[in-house]
């Protein structure tokens, strides 16, 4: 058992098994500073020990508001994280140190969340979620599936919004490719 940032609020919403024997973990927690709660990476060795962590306000200054959700080991041997801000899917790129690469906002939507992102054969990243609106009170209207696909570099290459109209609430969960090379949504709606 292994505890990280002790004497704070910390949360790991995902984690998988790295290639050297090991474990990352992504999630957030409350920052150095009381405005908010930062991205937040862990690797650790197979026993549990920190080899490294991230924490996102470190280099990309983005919100004050960061969450991690997801992450992948990418074929470089680095790191990509989903997540969100207030009211922003973002993808985040790590090199196998912990490096910052990237961070990006999904583009076209100004109210989003990220739940899951894999790494496709070339080495794009697709990342889902739900894209979402709300009326002067702050209550839901409607929700959609929603996906975005980066390039290894951060670039967007393409984005879909899945759903039907006013009242519908449709969220992407998980994602997985298959063998023919597409893209698989699993949600609800």
């Amino acid at each position: 058992r292994r505890h990280f940032k002790e004497g704070r609020r910390a949360s790991a919403r995902d984690v998988i098994t790295t290639r050297d024997g090991g474990y990352a973990f992504a999630g957030y927690y409350s920052g150095s500073n009381s405005q908010g709660e930062d991205l937040y990476i862990v690797k650790t060795d197979g026993a549990g020990f920190v080899q490294w962590e991230y924490t996102g306000n470190d280099a990309f200054n983005y919100s004050n508001y960061q969450y991690g959700n997801g992450i992948v080991q990418t074929l470089d041997g680095g790191f990509a994280i989903v997540g969100e801000t207030f009211n922003d899917l973002i993808v985040a790129k790590l090199d196998h140190n912990g490096e910052p690469q990237w961070l990006r906002p999904a583009p076209g939507v100004s109210n989003a969340l990220g739940f899951d992102l894999i790494e496709l054969g070339d080495g794009s990243l697709v990342a889902a979620g739900e894209s979402y609106s709300e009326d002067y009170f702050g209550f839901f209207l409607c929700r959609h599936m929603y996906s975005v696909r980066f390039s290894p570099g951060g670039d967007v290459l393409q984005t879909a919004r899945i759903g039907s109209g006013s009242g519908r609430f449709d969220f992407a969960t998980s994602l997985v490719e298959d063998d023919n090379g597409n893209v698989v949504l699993a949600g609800s709606g």
